[in-house]
């Protein structure tokens, strides 16, 4: 599997995996998780965005 391919894997993940956490923060009250849920949100599409470039440039 090429990198570019393996890092938009893992920033959908991370897109994924941070809207589960901010859902579950908002449904028990929890600011900090909520929190993390978006930043973890936001670095799953900045990694999603790096794989396509990579990709697009053959890496």
């Amino acid at each position: 599997m090429r990198t570019s391919t393996k890092r938009m894997a893992k920033g959908i993940f991370h897109e994924v995996r941070g809207t589960a956490k901010r859902m579950v923060g908002s449904l028990i009250s929890n600011r900090t998780l909520e929190t993390k849920g978006r930043f973890e949100r936001i670095t799953g599409k900045v990694q999603r965005k790096i794989g396509k470039v990579q990709g697009a440039w053959g890496f």
